[in-house]
């Protein structure tokens, strides 16, 4: 059976000539992080939105690899693999640019979960109407910290993974109870006040 690895990638926007600047995988027995070098002709390029989201001006890309190094490890890295991500083609899409762009020969094919479909079908009955990463983790009651950055992005990737895919009926019934009560103590501390 082929590893599933769960995946995370941050990018300087959302279009096919943006750049992946933060990667993350968390596999059976290793974790990769990563930070990306961009280079400075294709910072002209990035979508100020999304660099704002991510934190870009934040950090420290002074130990970065190269667009090129980075295709190189990830298509060793993710060669064989299921790839888990939230969002899937997305990532996958913005890889397979990267790895085309340097000459190396991939394709995800179908060995990839999309947990934007299984949130849908477990978790769109009960309520929840945005299944953003973001919406998820105030749906749980995960924390919010370091969100929009792959590692955490990719951890909590695995954690809905296992949630959603073992869950039952029962498990449903207690999340949306669990939700509606949250909700219901916010008004009312509001009101409160």
């Amino acid at each position: 059976m082929k590893e599933i690895v769960f995946l995370d990638i941050e990018t300087t926007g959302l279009e096919h000539y943006h750049k992946i600047f933060e990667v993350a995988i968390i596999g059976k027995d290793f974790v990769y992080e990563q930070l990306v070098q961009i280079p400075p002709e294709q910072m002209e390029f990035a979508d100020p939105v999304a660099l704002e989201i991510t934190s870009f001006s934040e950090r420290d890309f002074s130990g970065a690899i190269t667009q090129r190094q980075l295709a190189i490890e990830l298509a060793d890295l993710l060669k064989n693999k299921i790839i888990v991500a939230h969002n899937v083609n997305f990532d996958c899409n913005m890889i397979e640019e990267l790895l085309f762009n340097h000459g190396i020969n991939y394709s995800f094919h179908n060995r990839k979960i999309d947990t934007i479909a299984i949130a849908f079908e477990h978790l769109s009955v009960l309520g929840l109407h945005s299944l953003s990463l973001s919406a998820i983790r105030t749906f749980f009651g995960w924390s919010q910290e370091h969100a929009h950055s792959a590692l955490s992005d990719a951890k909590d990737v695995q954690r809905l993974y296992n949630k959603l895919a073992r869950c039952t009926w029962l498990d449903r019934l207690f999340w949306r109870y669990r939700f509606v009560c949250t909700k219901l103590l916010k008004k009312l501390k509001t009101s409160l006040k």
